[in-house]
C-alpha cells in the first residue's frame, strides 16, 4: 500500500486508487500519517480536527471516521491502541523523494540531474493540500517545501556543471523572483549569467540581491555570495568557460528585439519610454553622454557634472520630482506620470491619473499630481502605481494677472501637510490623509511657487517680486521679503523657489538670476547671474549645490553655495524640470529650439493628428516616416484602482508587440491608440462610454481592428456597433472577456444571445482565453478535488459574474456536489455579514464568488465571509479577482488561502515563444508580467497576422481572424472555432499564500463537463 501526500492525498493498492471519503475523514488519515507508527490519542485527534472547538459528539464522529476508513484501509494498517489509533504506513512518496535526493548527492552531474528530476516528478501540487491551512500540518508542509526547493537547487547545480548556463537563466530568474532572499539561487543565477557571457547582468543580480537583503533584513550577503562577486570581477578561470556570443550576422535580429525590449511603452494614454542607461565607464561605472536625447530624463553625476544616463519619455516630459530611490516624471502631452528606478535607470510604472499634470510632488509615502485646469489633486501609491485618492480643490478667486503660466501652479509636502498654489493669491494647506482643506491663506498677491524647509513654508509671487515666509505652526505670514536685483535696474519676476544648502533660493525668470535669501535673517544676501540663458524654468537644491534648468539655451546651471559661482553644463536639449535624488541630479528635457539635436529616427513617436477622440484615447503612436496606413485600438479601463496596474501593463504589452513588428502588418503600416472605456465616477467601465468608443472606431475608416474589451460587459456594448460598421465588420479580439453569451448560448446567458450582438449575421469577435463555462467547470473540478460536498454560489448580477456563477453551479451539479445556495450580493453594500451568516446556516464547506474585485466590492465581501466563516470554509474565486496582488492588498489577511482561477497557463509554465516573450517583456518593464498581459500580447500578434493576410479591408481582416491557426505562439498552439472561442482549455488555479499568488493546479476540464 502506498501513501502519497506530495499533492492531494492519494492511497494506492495493487494499482488502484482507494476512495477515502472527504473533509475531516481525510484530514484524520493525514494526521495519523504524519505520526506514522505512533499512537495518536483520541483527545489529540479531536483537538486538532476541530481546532479546540469540538462538538459534543466528537468522540463518536472520530470513531465513525475510523470505521469508514477501515472499509478501504486494511485493519493491520489502521490499528486501535489504548486511548487512540496508529497508522502503520508502508511505502510513501515522501520516503521515495528523500531517498532519490540522497542518491543524487553521490552521483555524477548527468546522472544526478536525471535522478533529481525523477524526484521532482513525484510532486503533484501543494503537499498535504487538503490540510494546508491547519496549524498542525504547517511544520511538515514547510519541511517538504524546503526539501523540494533544495532538490531544485541541487538539480540546477548539476545542470550548471554540465554547462547548461544560458538555458537555466530564465528558470533561475523565476525561482529567485519567488524566493528573493535565497542566496544560493542568487549565486546560481550569477554563475549562469557570467558563463553565458553576461558579466554585467551577473553583477547586477548581485547588486539587486544585496539591496533586498539590506533593505528587508538589514544584513549583507553571506561570504560565499560576496566571494562569487569578487571572482566574477576578476574573471576567475575556475568559474568555468564563458560561452562565446554568436556572430554578428546571426545576432542581428536578436539585437533589434533586445532594443525593442528596452522600450517600456507608456500605458493608458502615454507614448513610449526607452531605457538609455549608461554602460561601464570611468564615472562610477557609467559612461558619459555628450548630450541628452530629447524627450528624456537625464541623470547628471554631481561629482563630475557629466551626463551618465538617460531614459526616453516620448510625449514630452514636463515635470520631475524625486522620491525614495525613485524618480517621477510627468508628461502633460500624454497626461501620464512615470516612475523611474534611480539605480537601474528603468521605468517601473506608468500611470494615467485622469488629469493634466500641472505640478508634481513625490515623497516616500505618496506622489501628488496637481491638475490646475480641473482643480484636482491626485494621489498615486508609489509602490503599486495605483491612484488612491482624488481631492477636489475648493473654488477660488480668479487670478489677478492675465496669461498666468503653469508655473503658478505648484504643490509641496512638508510639516504633515500639502501646500498648494492654484494660480490665485491663496496658499492652500491640505490634510494629505483626509483631503480636507485645513486653511486657505490669502497673501493678497498672485503666487507662483511654494517650497517647505528651513523651519518655514516659502511662497513666491512674480508680479509682487516678493518671497513670503509662512510659519508652519501658526500658518500665518511672518515676513514679506522683497526680491531685488542687485545686478541691474530690471525688476525680478520670481517663478520658482527651493530650500536647501543653507539658504532659500528664488529663481527669477526674466532676469536670468537666482536670489539667495538667508532664512534666519529673512534678507537677500546675493543675486547670482546664470550667464547667457534666456529662459530658466526650474530650480532644485541638493547634492552640495543649487541646480537651475534653463530651457532657453539647453543648459543646467550649477551654483556653488560656498562661492555663489555658477557653472554651466550643456545638455543639448531644452530642460523643463530638475530634481535631486539618489546621488544624482535629474533633468527632464524636451526638444530645444537651439539645441540642434535631431530626434532619433525609427523610434516610436506620437503622430500629430489623433484619429480617435483625445478625451478617451492616446495620440496615434507610430514608428516610421509619415502617417500609418491603418490604426488598431485597444479598449481597456484605466480609472479603476484594483485593475489599473493590469490594464496599464496590457497596453504596454500591445505596444511591445508592435515595436517587435516595427509597427507593420505585412505590407501595411499600423498606428496604435490606447483608449479608455472607464469613468472616474465609478472607477470602472461604463457601457455608454464603451458604445461611444465603438462608434468612434466604426466611423473612422482607418481603424481596422480593436483589442478589447477587458470587461465582458463592455464587449457586450461594443460588439453590435463594430459588427454593423460601414465597410464591413471591425475585427475585435479580446484578451480577457470571458462571458459565454458573447459567442454562444449556455448556462447563465440571456435569451437571444449571442445572435443579437451580430445584427448582420457575421461574427467579428474572437477571444484568446477560455470562456466562463470552461473556467466554471475547472472551478467545480477543483471543489471536487478538495473534497467539497456542499458549495454555496454567489454572484454580483453583472453578466460576467452571474454567468460564471451559473456555469460553476451547472458543472458542480454534474459532479455530484450539492449546491447549498445560489444568490446575488449587492456590489454597493458596506458589509456582507448577513450573506456570510446564510452561508454558515447552509452548512456549506466552500463558497464560490462570481464577480470581480474592483466592480463588485469583492474585497469587502471576502472580509465579511472570513469574519463569520473562519478559515475552514474554502473561498473560490474566478479571474474577476485578478490582478491577484491588488486583490490581496485590498482584502489583507482575509485573502490568505483563497484560490483564483485564470483561463490560461501561468507565465512560468509557458514554453518556447511564450517563455521568450515573458523574459523579453519582463526585462523591458522591470517587473513581473501580469496574467492578462500575455493574452493581450497574443491578441496583438494574431490581429497583426490577420491584417497582414488581408487585402486591407475590414471584412477581409475579420475573415482571416477566424481562420487563425496559432502554432507555438505566446499562449501555445490553438485556433478559433466557428463561434470565435479558443480551442485552448487549460485553467490555472492560483492560491494566495502570504499575500502572494502561487500556482496551485492547472486543470483542463473535459468537454462533457463544459457543455
Amino acid at each position: 500500500m502506498r501513501f502519497c501526500v506530495l499533492g492531494p492525498l492519494e492511497v494506492w493498492e495493487s494499482g488502484n486508487e482507494l476512495q477515502l471519503g472527504a473533509g475531516r475523514q481525510r484530514a484524520l488519515l493525514i494526521l495519523l500519517l504524519l505520526h506514522a507508527g505512533e499512537v495518536v490519542s483520541t483527545d489529540r485527534l479531536i483537538d486538532e480536527l476541530w481546532s479546540g472547538r469540538p462538538p459534543a459528539t466528537a468522540v463518536k464522529v472520530v470513531q465513525g471516521y475510523v470505521s469508514q476508513l477501515r472499509k478501504v484501509v486494511p485493519d493491520e494498517v489502521l490499528v486501535t491502541r489504548a486511548g487512540g489509533y496508529a497508522l502503520l504506513a508502508g511505502d510513501t512518496d515522501v520516503a521515495q523523494f528523500e531517498q532519490l535526493i540522497a542518491r543524487a548527492r553521490s552521483q555524477a552531474p548527468a546522472e544526478a540531474a536525471r535522478t533529481l528530476q525523477e524526484a521532482l516528478d513525484l510532486w503533484r501540487g501543494q503537499p498535504l493540500a487538503e490540510v494546508e491551512y491547519e496549524s498542525w500540518a504547517q511544520t511538515e508542509i514547510q519541511r517538504l517545501g524546503e526539501l523540494r526547493l533544495g532538490a531544485v537547487e541541487d538539480q540546477v547545480d548539476a545542470e550548471l556543471r554540465l554547462g547548461h548556463h544560458a538555458r537555466l537563466v530564465p528558470e533561475l530568474e523565476a525561482l529567485l523572483a519567488a524566493h528573493p532572499l535565497r542566496e544560493r539561487l542568487c549565486g546560481q543565477l550569477m554563475l549562469a549569467l557570467y558563463c553565458s557571457g553576461r558579466q554585467a547582468d551577473a553583477l547586477e543580480a548581485y547588486a539587486a540581491a544585496r539591496r533586498r537583503l539590506v533593505e528587508e533584513l538589514g544584513i549583507e550577503p553571506g561570504p560565499e555570495l560576496q566571494d562569487l562577486q569578487r571572482r566574477i570581477l576578476v574573471h576567475d578561470p575556475e568559474l568555468g568557460p564563458i560561452t562565446r556570443p554568436r556572430p554578428v550576422a546571426e545576432r542581428r535580429r536578436a539585437t533589434w528585439l533586445a532594443a525593442a525590449g528596452a522600450l517600456l511603452l507608456a500605458a493608458a494614454i502615454a507614448a513610449a519610454a526607452v531605457e538609455l542607461a549608461g554602460g561601464n565607464g570611468g564615472n562610477g561605472g557609467q559612461a558619459a553622454f555628450s548630450s541628452v536625447v530629447p524627450d528624456s530624463l537625464a541623470a547628471v553625476d554631481p561629482k563630475t557634472n557629466e551626463i551618465v544616463g538617460q531614459v526616453l519619455i516620448p510625449g514630452g516630459p514636463s515635470l520631475v520630482s524625486a522620491g525614495k530611490n525613485v524618480l517621477w516624471v510627468a508628461s502633460d502631452a500624454s497626461r501620464t506620470v512615470s516612475s523611474i528606478s534611480a539605480d537601474r535607470l528603468a521605468v517601473t510604472h506608468v500611470v494615467a491619473p485622469g488629469a493634466i499634470p500641472s505640478a508634481l510632488e513625490a515623497n516616500g509615502d505618496a506622489v501628488w499630481v496637481l491638475d490646475g485646469s480641473h482643480r484636482v489633486l491626485v494621489r498615486i501609491d508609489p509602490t503599486y502605481g495605483a491612484i488612491t485618492r482624488r481631492i477636489k480643490l475648493p473654488p477660488g478667486p480668479p487670478p489677478r494677472a492675465l496669461n498666468r503660466s503653469l508655473s503658478s501652479l505648484s504643490v509641496a509636502f512638508g510639516a504633515k501637510a500639502l501646500w498648494v498654489t492654484d494660480g490665485s493669491t491663496r496658499l492652500l494647506r491640505i490634510d494629505p490623509r483626509s483631503g480636507r482643506l485645513l486653511k486657505a491663506l490669502d497673501l493678497h498677491e498672485p503666487l507662483d511657487d511654494v517650497a517647505v524647509g528651513a523651519g518655514a513654508v516659502w511662497a513666491v509671487s512674480g508680479p509682487a517680486a516678493a518671497l513670503f515666509q509662512v510659519d508652519r505652526q501658526d500658518r500665518a505670514v511672518t515676513t514679506r521679503i522683497p526680491i531685488v536685483n542687485r545686478l541691474g535696474k530690471t525688476a525680478p519676476f520670481p517663478v520658482g523657489v527651493a530650500v536647501g544648502e543653507g539658504a532659500v533660493w528664488v529663481l527669477n525668470g526674466n532676469t536670468q538670476t537666482v536670489t539667495r535669501v538667508d532664512p534666519g535673517s529673512a534678507g537677500v544676501t546675493a543675486t547670482i547671474p546664470l550667464g547667457i540663458g534666456s529662459n530658466p524654468n526650474d530650480i532644485a537644491a541638493g547634492a552640495g549645490s543649487v541646480w537651475v534648468a534653463d530651457g532657453g539655451d539647453g543648459t543646467l546651471a550649477r551654483i556653488d553655495p560656498g562661492t555663489n559661482a555658477a557653472t554651466i553644463i550643456p545638455l543639448g536639449s531644452s530642460p523643463t524640470g530638475v530634481a535631486v535624488g539618489g546621488d544624482r541630479v535629474w533633468v527632464s528635457v524636451q526638444p530645444g529650439f537651439r539645441a540642434g539635436v535631431a530626434r532619433p529616427r525609427g523610434r516610436i513617436q506620437a503622430v500629430s493628428t489623433s484619429a480617435l477622440p483625445a478625451t478617451s484615447c492616446s495620440p496615434v503612436e507610430f514608428q516610421g516616416e509619415g502617417q500609418p496606413r491603418y490604426l488598431i485600438a485597444s479598449d481597456l479601463p484605466f480609472q479603476g484602482q484594483a485593475s489599473l496596474s493590469e490594464t496599464l501593463q496590457m497596453s504596454d504589452a500591445v505596444r511591445f508587440v508592435l515595436t517587435q513588428h516595427r509597427f507593420r502588418a505585412g505590407r501595411f503600416s499600423i498606428g496604435y491608440q490606447s483608449c479608455d472605456d472607464s469613468i472616474a465616477q465609478t472607477g470602472n467601465y461604463d457601457a455608454d462610454k464603451c458604445r461611444a468608443n465603438a462608434r468612434a472606431y466604426a466611423a473612422d475608416k482607418s481603424v481596422i481592428g480593436v483589442i478589447g474589451g477587458y470587461n465582458s460587459g463592455c464587449s457586450l456594448a461594443e460588439i453590435p456597433v463594430l459588427a454593423a460598421a460601414r465597410g464591413g465588420p471591425v475585427a475585435m479580439i479580446s484578451p480577457s472577456s470571458t462571458y459565454v453569451g458573447l459567442t454562444r448560448a449556455g448556462p447563465g446567458t440571456a435569451p437571444g444571445e449571442p445572435g443579437k450582438y451580430y445584427p448582420g449575421g457575421t461574427r467579428n469577435f474572437v477571444r484568446v482565453v477560455a470562456a466562463d463555462d470552461v473556467q466554471g467547470a475547472a472551478d467545480a473540478l477543483l471543489a471536487k478535488q478538495l473534497g467539497v460536498r456542499r458549495l454555496y454560489v454567489l454572484n454580483d448580477t453583472d453578466p460576467y459574474g452571474f454567468g460564471i456563477a451559473s456555469n460553476v453551479r451547472h458543472a458542480a451539479t454534474k459532479l455530484g456536489i450539492g449546491i447549498a445556495g445560489f444568490e446575488a450580493w449587492d456590489p454597493h453594500a458596506r458589509s456582507y455579514t448577513a450573506v456570510a451568516r446564510r452561508v454558515l446556516r447552509a452548512r456549506a464547506d466552500a463558497v464560490f464568488l462570481g464577480g470581480s474585485v474592483d466592480q463588485s466590492n469583492g474585497a469587502t465581501l471576502v472580509k465579511s465571509l472570513r469574519a463569520v466563516l473562519g478559515v475552514h470554509v474554502r473561498i473560490l474565486t474566478p479571474d474577476g479577482f485578478t490582478p491577484i496582488s491588488a486583490f490581496a492588498q485590498l482584502a489583507g489577511p482575509a485573502a490568505e488561502g483563497i484560490t483564483v482561477s485564470f483561463p490560461a497557463v501561468p507565465a512560468e509554465q509557458l514554453r518556447n515563444e511564450g517563455q521568450q516573450f515573458v523574459t523579453r517583456f519582463e526585462t523591458a518593464i522591470g517587473r513581473p508580467v501580469e496574467a492578462y498581459s500575455m493574452a493581450a500580447a497574443q491578441a496583438a500578434e494574431i490581429l497583426l497576422d490577420a491584417i497582414a493576410s488581408s487585402d486591407g479591408t475590414r471584412a477581409s481582416v475579420t475573415s482571416n481572424l477566424f481562420r487563425t491557426r496559432v502554432s507555438n505562439g505566446i499562449l501555445g498552439s490553438f485556433s478559433f472555432d466557428r463561434n470565435g472561442d479558443t480551442t485552448a482549455g487549460a485553467v490555472t488555479i492560483y492560491r494566495i499564500v502570504r499575500g502572494k499568488p502561487t500556482v496551485f493546479r492547472v486543470i483542463t476540464p473535459p468537454p462533457s463537463l463544459v457543455r
